[in-house]
């Protein structure tokens, strides 16, 4: 499913992956990895973090793509690369997020930012995620 709204990592299995960072305490699940609007097009991806959640008062799930550094596929990966090493020597979802807006807005990509975390995607992309991670993962979102 991540794959197919334009998501990947190297050696990502999202069959046999959970997601990298999981926040108990909101019941949000966050994925760092390299978004490509067009799969086909290694030149135009985006180093991104997507977060998954669901409504507390409508029980929808929440999608939201923070796309943070743009450059081809080997620059997008060395940005990932960096966002998730940030995450493994901190613990701390919120100082990737704060590397990651550094990061877009050195790129120009903070403004297209709707919210704190990023860009909502449509609901059903983030319910067809949301029923895989919960299935797959049997993640309490």
């Amino acid at each position: 499913m991540l794959q197919r709204i334009g998501l990947s990592a190297e050696g990502f299995d999202p069959d046999r992956d959970r997601p990298p960072f999981y926040d108990e305490t909101t019941n949000t699940a966050y994925w760092v990895g390299i978004y490509q609007p067009q799969a086909e097009d290694r030149e135009v991806c985006f180093a991104s973090i997507l977060s998954l959640t669901r409504d507390t008062e409508s029980g929808a799930y929440e999608a939201q793509l923070a796309p943070c550094m743009v450059g081809d596929w080997d620059q997008a990966y060395t940005a990932s690369e960096h966002l998730i090493g940030i995450a493994e020597r901190s613990g701390d979802i919120e100082r990737v997020f704060e590397a990651a807006e550094g990061m877009a807005i050195a790129a120009h990509q903070r403004e297209g930012w709707q919210h704190e975390h990023g860009v909502s995607l449509e609901p059903e992309s983030a319910q067809s995620i949301g029923d895989y991670a919960v299935r797959q993962w049997e993640l309490d979102l």
